[in-house]
């Protein structure tokens, strides 16, 4: 009995506990699993003079999660400086990921991350960049139906981005437009603390909000634009299957095409075309199809799988699990924690399915 109350009032300070969550006590905590050589090179991957940190906007970037306020006008305001500054060299970008690679290698080891996977993941910059520029000349202005009708009856001719305007006035950016439609969905501010909060489980009512999202709202021009260039570099990606017989790209087309009385509104390209409305804002941009150390894009999604998650690393995996669940049963607080956590995961895998149509 004495261990149920326990376990009852360290289940009520963690979800007090998460309901002050903070992307700064989350950041600590992070850190803390860290070696001390580690912890160090990421202090000085983002100082202020860091190559990396000063192509990136490094203090830019540290107003938006720091931020009281919703984080939407903070990232239009990083995103402005972003997108045209000048992007980070192949020299900054593989100086940074060979300084992971050895002052983390410990670390790295043991979360069974390979090095092979630090480079693939720094490599992604230039492609994380142009979607992130991404802007639209038709954003989300309210919680009605005009704006996505509008979207769709405007997407039938398509612009290639590579003669897209470099502006970084023209338009809005697609990211402040799809948090903005977000926003407008929860109700509530897209602050630090609420989206953390969210995140792990410690708001059950804007997780509920979160799952009663239409799938019609991936329906947006933005969405297809990141798609498309992301297929560019990942050609796969839209053949994976997500419901019944239907691949990611077949899905989304069906769906979001209903709204068009038949037409073919709603495309996504392999190659890098751009729906009407959208337009590629990033100055100078470095994608291409060869990156760091002329690495070139992954197009086997089998062998993209087994970089991110390679089998070698299983043993590392199953011992890191094994510690936690020991770490778990010493005491009640942790075990309150540890459901929590599970209660959050179990809530995330529930709005994927939701939002491909398994449920």
């Amino acid at each position: 009995m004495k261990t149920t109350s326990a376990i009852i009032a360290a289940s009520a300070l963690a979800g007090s506990a998460y309901a002050q969550a903070n992307v700064e006590s989350i950041a600590q905590t992070a850190l803390g699993y860290l070696s001390t050589g580690c912890i160090t090179t990421v202090l000085n991957l983002t100082s202020s003079s860091s190559p990396l940190n000063q192509c990136l906007d490094g203090n830019l970037l540290g107003q938006i999660v720091t931020s009281n306020a919703s984080i939407i006008a903070p990232v239009g305001t990083y995103l402005d400086t972003f997108c045209s500054s000048q992007p980070c060299s192949n020299q900054t970008l593989t100086a940074a990921s060979q300084q992971i690679i050895s002052g983390c290698a410990s670390d790295l080891t043991k979360f069974g991350i390979t090095n092979q996977t630090v480079e693939w993941a720094i490599a992604q910059y230039p492609l994380a960049r142009d979607v992130l520029c991404l802007k639209t000349t038709n954003p989300y202005v309210g919680n009605s139906t005009t704006n996505a009708t509008s979207s769709a009856m405007n997407t039938t001719s398509l612009t290639n981005s590579s003669s897209s305007t470099n502006s970084s006035s023209n338009g809005t950016f697609c990211a402040t437009s799809l948090l903005t439609e977000l926003q407008s969905y929860l109700g509530e501010d897209l602050t630090p603390t609420n989206i953390a909060t969210i995140a792990l489980g410690g708001n059950s009512t804007g997780l509920d909000k979160i799952k009663s999202i239409p799938p019609t709202a991936l329906c947006d021009e933005c969405i297809f634009g990141a798609l498309s260039l992301v297929e560019e570099q990942y050609p796969q990606l839209g053949n994976i299957t997500v419901v019944g017989n239907y691949t990611l790209n077949q899905f989304l087309e069906t769906t979001c095409n209903k709204t068009t009385s038949g037409s073919s509104g709603f495309i996504i390209s392999n190659n890098g075309t751009l729906p009407t409305n959208i337009t590629e804002s990033a100055i100078n941009s470095t994608l291409t199809p060869q990156h760091i150390n002329a690495t070139s894009p992954q197009t086997n999604l089998t062998s993209l799988t087994t970089l991110l998650m390679p089998s070698a690393s299983a043993s590392g995996v199953k011992a890191s699990v094994t510690s936690e669940l020991s770490a778990v049963t010493a005491s009640a607080p942790k075990l309150a924690s540890a459901a929590s956590s599970l209660i959050a995961r179990a809530a995330v895998t529930d709005v994927k399915k939701r939002w491909i149509g398994q449920q």
